[in-house]
């Protein structure tokens, strides 16, 4: 299916739908991390993934790829990433992913919808 991103408000955020070849996937947030790096913000973009329509199901090797390809672009990043995912394979997986990130110097929480996703990531844009 698909993996697209969005540059908002500070925030890099790739949504999945369906069921994404982990290659295809890899293509569109190295493209997404890269169209950041050339938009600087004060302090760097944080990254949120919703991972909620998403069919995957990601082996371990994969989840340490992806958080190892988002490291290579950490001068460009805030370390703050939230992932929301609502069943409990992809919020396992998320959690697994936040292992490798955090092995990586990020900081990342996992969320059951996007607006505590959202809150979590820029908690003075909610007070």
């Amino acid at each position: 299916m698909s993996v697209a991103y969005e540059l908002m408000a500070g925030t890099i955020c790739f949504t999945t739908t369906g069921d994404v070849e982990h290659r295809s996937a890899l293509d569109t947030l190295q493209e997404g991390l890269a169209d950041a790096a050339q938009q600087p913000v004060p302090g760097g973009w944080h990254l949120l993934f919703d991972i909620r329509k998403s069919t995957e199901n990601r082996d371990p090797n994969e989840l340490r790829n992806t958080a190892t390809a988002i490291a290579m672009h950490r001068a460009a990043l805030s370390g703050r990433c939230a992932v929301v995912a609502t069943d409990p394979l992809h919020y396992g997986l998320a959690r697994m992913f936040g292992v490798f990130m955090s092995g990586l110097g990020f900081d990342v929480n996992v969320c059951n919808n996007l607006e505590d996703a959202k809150h979590w990531l820029n908690p003075a844009q909610h007070m």
